[in-house]
């Protein structure tokens, strides 16, 4: 294993908080009714490929707070409620999609929901297809190029976030066993979640959010990583950490191989 210590990244982009890279879930309308989930007072988006109009059970009037505006609902949920099925349908060819909403009360912890996007099957071949011409190009993408993307994509200001290039991103939903990659002194110190990966034909970058677990500040020592033959480089935001519960307790570790983690049995649970 050789390390890359890119500390260019973190002059680039700037040492502020981290904040979640804004994603999208794409969700697939095949008959089958779209679940969709709201958290209480948090708006979430549901993008359509075309303009949209609404049938909406009376029961929802109070509890939900509906905007529409040129194919996209802006959703808040007032209060929990279950399953209600709401109906939409496209302006242009009248076809529907059927929708089955539900909201709870989050409990403080959690990340915020991911905005939505909607496609038929036919909308989602185009893209598969040029998503896979678009992944066969992705070998001219550099090591420190991919790097630089992801930071960007975490931590920087939407105009200056890297667009244009052959770079594969999908969430991380796997649970991985993680506490395996730290050892020496740095066994044991962080909690580490895998939130997201970008993959090119070269490369696999899973960015993993690490948190102290200490009420001590914490250097990331890198040539503590665990002696793994299939990790080509790794990274990390910041290379100091502060104490749990400060505001600098947590920063996004980039882990890179050739391929995604969970192709690895070592980090399976």
């Amino acid at each position: 294993m050789r390390h890359l210590y890119l500390y260019i990244i973190i002059l680039v982009v700037g040492c502020g908080n981290w904040s979640s890279a804004n994603a999208t879930d794409v969700l697939t309308w095949n008959k089958t009714p779209l679940h969709i989930r709201l958290n209480v007072g948090e708006e979430r988006m549901v993008i359509f490929t075309d303009n949209v109009r609404l049938g909406l059970p009376p029961q929802l009037m109070s509890d939900l707070k509906i905007t529409n505006a040129g194919g996209v609902l802006y959703l808040t949920a007032r209060k929990p409620f279950p399953d209600t099925r709401i109906s939409v349908q496209y302006v242009t060819n009248n076809k529907q999609v059927l929708v089955d909403l539900f909201a709870t009360k989050p409990d403080g912890n959690e990340e915020k929901l991911d905005d939505i996007k909607v496609v038929n099957k036919s909308e989602q071949k185009k893209a598969e297809e040029a998503q896979s011409k678009l992944f066969e190009s992705s070998s001219a993408v550099s090591l420190k190029t991919l790097i630089q993307y992801a930071s960007r994509d975490f931590y920087a200001p939407p105009r200056l976030k890297m667009s244009g290039l052959p770079i594969t991103e999908t969430k991380v939903t796997q649970p991985l066993h993680l506490d395996i990659l730290w050892t020496n002194q740095m066994a044991g110190l962080f909690d580490l979640v895998a939130l997201k990966q970008y993959q090119t034909t070269n490369y696999t970058l899973t960015a993993i959010m690490l948190s102290n677990r200490t009420n001590k500040q914490q250097h990331i020592i890198l040539r503590d990583l665990y002696p793994d033959q299939n990790i080509i480089t790794a990274t990390a935001q910041h290379l100091i950490v502060g104490p749990h519960n400060s505001d600098t307790d947590t920063t996004i570790f980039y882990l890179v191989t050739k391929d995604p983690l969970t192709s690895y049995g070592i980090y399976s649970l």
